[in-house]
C-alpha cells in the first residue's frame, strides 16, 4: 500500500510540475536567446539550411520550431536581407540571426506570445520526460521511496522550474547526459546488441543537443 501511494505521489508531483511549466510558458517574457533559437529552428525546417546559430546542434531548435509550421509566420524582405548576409561558412552570423529572430517575433506582424508559447511546449515535454526518466530509474534500482524522493527533489527544484519551459538547451542536455550514462552503465552490466543500440541513440541524441556532450567520452572511460 505504501509503495503504491509513493508511486502515485511521485507521478502527481511531476504532473503538477508540468502544469506549472505550461502556465509559465504562457506568462513569462522571452529570454535573450529564445528568439534566436526559435527562428534558427524554423529556418532549418523550412529552408533546409543550417547557417544560423552554429554554436549549438539543431535538435532542440528543430523541436521548438515544429509547432510553428502550423502558424506559418510572415517573413519580410528585411529579414531576407539578414538571411543573405549570413551566407558564409566562415563567418559567425550571430548578429544576423538575432536580427532575423527579433524581426520574426516583433516586427513582421506575427503574434509573438503565441509563437513563444507554441515553441516552449516541446521544452515542457522534455522537462516532463526528464522527470519521468528519473522516476523510472530510481524506481527500478532503489524502490518506491527513492523514486518519490528523487521525483520530489526534481519537481520542486527552482532551477529546473526556472529553465524547464524555455527554448534553450539546458534541460535537453541534462536528459541526454542522464540517458547516455545510464544506458552505458546498463551496457557494461549486461552487454547486448539492443543495449548497445540504446546507448548509441542516447549518446547521439546528447551530441545533437549540445557540442559539449563530447565530454561524455571520458566519463564512459572512467
Amino acid at each position: 500500500m505504501w509503495r503504491r501511494w509513493l508511486i502515485v505521489g511521485a507521478l502527481l508531483l511531476l504532473a503538477l510540475q508540468a502544469i506549472i511549466q505550461v502556465r509559465l510558458a504562457s506568462e513569462d517574457s522571452a529570454t535573450t536567446d529564445e528568439a534566436v533559437h526559435l527562428s534558427a529552428g524554423y529556418t532549418y525546417l523550412t529552408r533546409g539550411d543550417w547557417r544560423f546559430n552554429p554554436e549549438h546542434p539543431p535538435l532542440v531548435k528543430v523541436l521548438a520550431a515544429l509547432p510553428m509550421l502550423a502558424l506559418k509566420p510572415n517573413v519580410t524582405a528585411e529579414m531576407e536581407d539578414e538571411w543573405v548576409a549570413s551566407d558564409n561558412l566562415y563567418y559567425d552570423s550571430w548578429r544576423e540571426n538575432r536580427a532575423f529572430g527579433e524581426a520574426l517575433m516583433y516586427q513582421s506582424g506575427n503574434n509573438p506570445d503565441l509563437m513563444l508559447f507554441y515553441g516552449r511546449l516541446p521544452m515542457v515535454a522534455l522537462t516532463l520526460i526528464l522527470g519521468l526518466t528519473i522516476f523510472l530509474i530510481t524506481l527500478k534500482h532503489w524502490g518506491a521511496g527513492a523514486s518519490f524522493v528523487a521525483s520530489a527533489l526534481y519537481a520542486l527544484n527552482p532551477i529546473v522550474n526556472g529553465h524547464g519551459h524555455l527554448i534553450t538547451t539546458d534541460v535537453a542536455i541534462t536528459l541526454g547526459f542522464l540517458l547516455a550514462v545510464y544506458c552505458f552503465w546498463q551496457l557494461l552490466i549486461r552487454p547486448s546488441w539492443s543495449r548497445a543500440l540504446y546507448w548509441a541513440l542516447a549518446f547521439g541524441g546528447a551530441l545533437l543537443v549540445k557540442h559539449t556532450a563530447i565530454i561524455l567520452l571520458p566519463i564512459f572511460v572512467v
